[in-house]
């Protein structure tokens, strides 16, 4: 009988000492019993004959539950297919891969197999299993029985497949990796780094990391990196570094020491992300930032924010100004409302809930505009003032708001006076002799022969052709700015005078809430054309706006006569850019702009002197440029001008003439 067939009546026989059974073979099946390897036999037949104690032990089958029995698959599957040891004893070379996810010729044996996979609650838990099987022959090499062991290899299996997953997620994150050992030689750099660096990882292991650093950082800003780390604690902070292609790139990086059993630093671990995008909006937001700030303090304009609550969330410089503070910082999470607008002008109290500025928290629209009510300064007078105020939103909420206004106290005097001439004007148009000596005297008062300026030399010279006429100017300065201009109303006598001084209002009153040439005469025009298309009259304009900040002249003509420019001994002429005004309400205008610096002259003039007349008809026209070299000073270009074209003339102007200077002095 083959040892294998012994074994069999061995297992089934109570006593191992039966007759017929070597004491070799009862120690070769007591080795196979009290192996602390699974193992189990099965005969010819598939039936098992040895089911050990560790098999037991392993898939939680009793020995008496399978012995004799073919249902050694129980334990494994849950309907009954080959196990390895059958598939062996039958020899089949057929594909096994439905049967198994990994089955290869054994490693031991040439006829055996193995396999492994994993099993779910076998004996109650999950498990990965490697098979061995292999054939038991007889002494002439057939194949009698075929012996199966098994190994439990879960704990290594799961301890792979989480150093599987880290290795794969170290590999893949989209941050650098990189491990030195303690004196700082790279020994692994995972795909990213070589991404962010340009080196590969052969041209990276072996080095040390300072083979991207830039040179922007000092050393002493590594001296505190290295004493960090090498105390054992974690280092965090930015590098400023070089790819391989010399570009300059930020990181975000922590670095922290690796220890062994007996807490000794071997190891580095620095994990890094490119930032350089982050850094770049950084700055960006900065230099936005600074604009913005820059251009909240170059404006004439007083701007402050609020919060939901109304209080100040910002203010420049010109808004502080406005109140009369030093410094807008005074003003900083203060209750405006309480603050500079907390009483009407007469006095009595403004409530929260009527204040038009808190209407944009209130939802009534997009913004309000007020020109009738005062602010407070901080030494408790007030002032007339124009504001804005519009809704701050986040999406579709609103988190706040911007107010801006200006001191409108000359603009409202100036409105005041034209209104009161506008009264007086009416009440006398009852005679005609009366209204023209009414105008004359209005005339005298809108027209002064001179104007102090500061930094300017200035000289006039208005000769109407009657008692009144339609020629206008006007000067002031506001803040940093200085506007001049010059006009001639079609048409002569009172109603010429008429339009004459509600233009020269209208001017006044713009100029001083707006700083832009062009937008001044566009809202002229549009105010205007009303009454001059009732009345068929038109208005031709030069209004020329100074800022003093940047030395420069920003002139708008409306169909005028040029504006002569000197510069010592050179003459420049500034021609007309646009229709006259009051033809259309939709038209516009473009500035001519230039320099004008200490020393440097302006002549502007009207119609009158260019058309005048000698005997035999010819125009006085641009031989005024011939005489304007001979003059050093506003007077003496006004009166040799002046003299000039009476001489021309001999006599009596037919039209208004106005004659106006002005020369930039140091300050």
């Amino acid at each position: 009988m083959a040892a294998i067939e012994k074994v069999k009546m061995n297992k089934l026989s109570p006593n191992p000492w039966n007759k017929g059974v070597t004491a070799q073979e009862t120690f070769a099946h007591n080795l196979l019993e009290h192996s602390a390897v699974p193992t189990f036999v099965i005969d010819s037949r598939h039936r098992v004959i040895v089911w050990n104690k560790a098999c037991e032990e392993l898939t939680g089958m009793k020995t008496s539950e399978v012995l004799g029995r073919n249902n050694q698959w129980k334990p494994f599957y849950p309907k009954k297919r080959p196990v390895l040891a059958d598939i062996v004893l039958e020899g089949s070379k057929e594909d096994l891969s439905h049967l198994y996810a990994k089955c290869v010729r054994s490693p031991l044996t040439p006829d055996g197999l193995q396999a492994e996979g994993w099993y779910e609650s076998l004996n109650g838990m999950d498990r990965f299993l490697i098979f061995d099987a292999a054939p038991v022959r007889d002494n002439e090499g057939k194949i009698v029985a075929a012996i199966q062991t098994l190994r439990d290899i879960t704990a290594r299996k799961r301890a792979e497949d989480s150093l599987r997953t880290l290795s794969q997620a170290i590999e893949q994150t989209p941050m650098a990796i990189v491990i030195t050992d303690r004196e700082g030689t790279i020994e692994y750099v995972n795909p990213h780094f070589t991404k962010i660096t340009g080196y590969s990882k052969d041209e990276t292991i072996g080095k040390n990391p300072r083979i991207i650093k830039s040179g922007r950082q000092s050393r002493e800003f590594y001296r505190e990196l290295w004493e960090t780390i090498l105390s054992g604690n974690e280092w965090h902070g930015e590098f400023h570094n070089k790819r391989k292609n010399d570009e300059l790139y930020w990181e975000d990086a922590s670095i922290s020491p690796v220890k062994n059993d007996a807490g000794e630093i071997t190891h580095f671990v620095g994990v890094k992300e490119d930032i350089s995008e982050r850094k770049w909006a950084e700055e960006e937001l900065k230099i936005s930032h600074e604009q913005v700030q820059l251009l909240l303090e170059s404006t004439a304009e007083a701007i402050y924010g609020i919060s939901l609550l109304g209080r100040c969330t910002f203010a420049n410089q010109a808004c502080a100004r406005l109140l009369g503070y030093k410094h807008p910082d005074e003003l900083l999470d203060k209750h405006m409302h309480k603050l500079i607008h907390h009483k009407h002008k007469d006095g009595t109290p403004f409530p929260p809930e009527e204040c038009r500025m808190n209407s944009i928290f209130r939802g009534e629209g997009a913004g309000c505009h007020v020109d009738d009510e005062v602010l407070w300064r901080a030494d408790g007078t007030s002032f007339d003032a124009e504001y804005w105020a519009y809704p701050q939103r986040s999406g579709n909420h609103v988190v706040g708001g911007v107010v801006t206004f200006f001191d409108i106290t000359e603009r409202k005097r100036a409105e005041e006076q034209l209104h009161q001439a506008r009264l007086y004007l009416s009440d006398k148009n009852r005679q005609l002799e009366n209204e023209r000596t009414l105008a004359h005297k209005v005339l005298e008062y809108i027209l002064p022969q001179q104007f102090e300026l500061p930094g300017f030399t200035t000289a006039i010279m208005f000769r109407p052709s009657d008692r009144i006429g339609g020629d206008f100017f006007d000067a002031w300065s506001d803040g940093d700015c200085t506007h001049f201009l010059i006009g001639d109303i079609s048409g002569h006598s009172t109603s010429a005078a008429l339009m004459m001084a509600v233009s020269k209002g209208i001017f006044r009153s713009l100029g001083y809430t707006m700083n832009d040439p062009v937008e001044i005469v566009t809202a002229a025009n549009r105010m205007l054309c009303p009454m001059m298309l009732d009345s068929r009259m038109f208005l031709t304009l030069v209004y020329v706006l100074f800022d003093r900040r940047d030395n420069s002249l920003r002139v708008v003509s409306a169909g005028h006569n040029p504006v002569y420019h000197l510069d010592g001994s050179e003459i420049f002429t500034i021609d007309s850019t646009g229709p006259a005004i009051g033809w259309d309400e939709e038209d516009s205008w473009e500035p001519v702009c230039c320099r004008f610096d200490p020393g440097m002259l302006l002549f502007l003039y009207t119609d009158g002197l260019t058309e005048a007349k000698d005997s035999a008809g010819i125009e006085f026209g641009d031989k005024l440029l011939l005489e304007l070299r001979e003059f050093c000073s506003p007077e003496a270009l006004v009166d040799g001008i002046i003299e000039a074209a009476e001489k021309f003339r001999n006599g009596a102007f037919e039209d208004d003439v106005t004659l106006f200077a002005i020369r930039r002095e140091q300050l």
